[in-house]
This record gives structure tokens, C-alpha cells and sequence, in this order.
């Protein structure tokens, strides 16, 4: 018996409780709001303007859009030949494509 508490006494003082994850979130923290954070860091840039049969689209980020779509909480107000008008919280930005330069490749 007196080994059985001796070796008990003996588990309690030498056994550490597991430590904590140093890469889990803090308790609160909101992993969707820094994820959005993150995506808003993110420069836009328009990388294709397209005039098709539905309608002009725009790529912006990777991201197909017509004219109404939402991205990155900015709105896409109009798409022009050559630009885009986005809005985001009353203010208007405008993107612009930098190269407008078609080059003819030729053998």
C-alpha cells in the first residue's frame, strides 16, 4: 500500500501537464477576420479587360468580375477599355491595365 502511494505521490510531482499549442490562436481570436485582413493587404491589379457577347468582364487578382460583382468588399461600377471603377465604402479607386501593348511575335 505504501508503495502504491509512494508511486503515486511520485507520478503527481514529476508529471507536467502538456503544454499548450505555441501555434493554436489565442481564445478569441477570429481567424476569419484575420484571413480577411490579409486578402484586403493584397494589392488589386486588373489583369484583363474582355468585351464579350454577355457583356465586358474583368480579371482582378485572379478573379473573374462583371460590372455589379463584389471583390474584396470594393463593388465593380463600370468597366471601360482600357480601366475599371471600383467603390468601396463611397470612395471610388480606378484600375488601369499597364501593359496595353499587343506585340506581334514573328518567326
Amino acid at each position: 500500500m505504501k508503495i502504491l502511494f509512494a508511486c503515486s505521490l511520485a507520478a503527481l510531482l514529476f508529471s507536467q501537464p502538456v503544454p499548450a499549442d505555441p501555434t493554436r490562436p489565442a481564445p478569441g481570436w477570429n481567424s476569419n477576420l484575420s484571413s480577411a485582413r490579409a486578402e484586403a493587404a493584397v494589392p488589386l491589379k486588373l489583369q484583363l479587360i474582355k468585351h464579350t457577347t454577355a457583356g465586358p468582364v474583368a480579371v482582378i487578382n485572379g478573379q473573374l468580375l462583371r460590372r455589379g460583382d463584389y471583390y474584396q468588399q470594393y463593388q465593380l461600377l463600370a468597366i471601360k477599355d482600357k480601366q475599371v471603377v471600383l467603390q468601396r465604402n463611397g470612395e471610388q479607386q480606378t484600375l488601369s491595365l499597364h501593359n496595353t501593348v499587343i506585340k506581334n511575335y514573328e518567326n
